[in-house]
């Protein structure tokens, strides 16, 4: 076995060790590491999966273990569920729901059962995630994550590029394609920036790596739906930067656009300037997404209540579209197509409860530099969400992990500042 392989399994030993004799943080900052980097699709990982080992499993089930072996101490108040869970076991509940009113088109339930997984752990984590230096480390884990796919972006093979893109090999198996990379690209600029504000001389320099593989990464990608994204949030970026940091963040900002104008090439802009709404300016993959997302809202028309989980893909070409078996390439469309007009609506209550939860923090009165510190990473999250959700109208990340996990954070912070406050009292 390449030592490669040894030394990784050595460390997902200690990593389990640590979750179930010392605290759950460490099981779970590695279920995400894992997550991010999808140790199965690289050489060294595959091969503890042919012997029948499974890290992401269980790595999940030691944080369950090691969540009631190993409880928590927090504030009483924070274990009764938030309606950030509550409206997320609703939609859970829903996509389930579909599954048993929607068309019997033979589709198995693997994505349905894999959501509910992901709801599971997200539970467990906002009752672990309760804490502002246990928050500082999950956000870590994700920057030092993205550095190693920033690396392997820089040191890309041949095989991985497509039409004059990154296209494959990047990234775990939820956002290995292009534009769902681009869109975990962008989400984690605003948290590197954050980060960078925050930190010390070393941790200022990680950031900064990680700014600079970043940016080269979503060039390379060249995704019009991560361009989009970048460009939404820059208004608001200098709309909502805090008074105290203002100037800072949108000199960084500004060089952060040099640099990234600096590193495209013809390819990209050749294949930016196809977003038109212009019929004849757009290429057949833009001109593509119109056509699926008009399929998806005939389907909802037609069925109301939802055709259920997965099932746009088989039923599309049933609506006199030459193309067949295709998604819908937009995540709201295929929410409404597969789970309804009310599933569709849970979805919105999520993400207006996410910004509601950080604009309540935005409110809290500057009393310390503490305050402060709650009010940026407020920010942080903010103009990720907006950067991840736009994204997400041209990508479907109805089945995505990490979508889950942005529309839970805001809750992981929210909990960390009232153990905060509480602990200052």
């Amino acid at each position: 076995m390449p030592p490669t392989t040894i030394a990784y399994l050595i460390v997902l030993a200690f990593s389990m060790a640590g979750s179930l004799l010392y605290h759950p943080i460490i099981g779970m900052i590695a279920y995400i590491v894992i997550y991010n980097i999808g140790p199965v699709k690289k050489w060294w990982g595959e091969i503890p999966y042919h012997y029948g080992i499974r890290d992401s499993q269980f790595m999940y089930v030691t944080v369950m273990l090691s969540y009631f072996i190993k409880p928590v101490k927090t504030n009483l108040s924070l274990t009764v569920l938030d309606r950030q869970e509550w409206l997320l076991i609703l939609y859970l509940c829903l996509l389930w729901f579909s599954t048993i009113i929607g068309l019997d088109l033979g589709q198995d339930t693997y994505n349905v059962f894999k959501i509910t997984k992901v709801v599971v752990i997200l539970i467990l984590a906002s009752h672990i995630i309760t804490d502002i230096k246990l928050f500082e480390m999950f956000w870590w884990s994700l920057i030092l994550c993205n550095i190693y796919m920033g690396y392997n972006a820089f040191f890309a093979s041949d095989w991985m590029f497509s039409n004059n893109r990154l296209d494959i090999g990047i990234g775990s198996v939820d956002f290995g394609e292009a534009n769902f990379l681009a869109a975990h690209m962008v989400m984690m600029l605003p948290i590197t920036g954050v980060m960078l504000i925050r930190s010390g001389n070393i941790g200022k320099l990680i950031c900064l790596v990680n700014a600079v593989l970043t940016v080269n990464t979503l060039a390379m990608l060249r995704s019009r739906g991560g361009f989009l994204a970048m460009v939404v949030s820059l208004g608001f970026v200098i709309f909502l930067a805090e008074k105290k940091y203002r100037l800072l963040i949108i000199a960084g900002t500004a060089f952060g656009i040099i640099g990234f104008f600096a590193l495209t090439d013809v390819h990209f802009w050749d294949r930016i300037s196809t977003i038109s709404v212009e019929e004849q300016d757009r290429d057949s993959s833009a001109q593509g997404r119109l056509a699926l997302w008009n399929i998806a809202w005939e389907m909802a028309k037609e069925h109301p209540l939802g055709i259920g989980a997965d099932n746009y893909k088989p039923l599309m070409g049933s609506y006199g579209t030459e193309r067949h078996n295709r998604d819908t390439h937009s995540t709201y469309f295929k929410c409404l197509a597969e789970i309804g007009f009310h599933g569709l609506l849970v979805l919105g209550l999520l993400i207006y409860n996410c910004f509601n939860i950080l604009f309540q923090i935005r409110k809290i009165p500057i009393r310390n530099a503490q305050s402060h510190i709650f009010r940026l990473y407020s920010f942080g999250l903010i103009i990720a969400l907006i950067s991840y959700l736009t994204a997400g109208i041209f990508i479907s990340m109805n089945y995505i992990e990490e979508f889950y996990w942005m529309l839970m954070m805001p809750l992981f912070l929210k909990r960390s500042i009232i153990t905060a406050n509480a602990q200052e009292q």
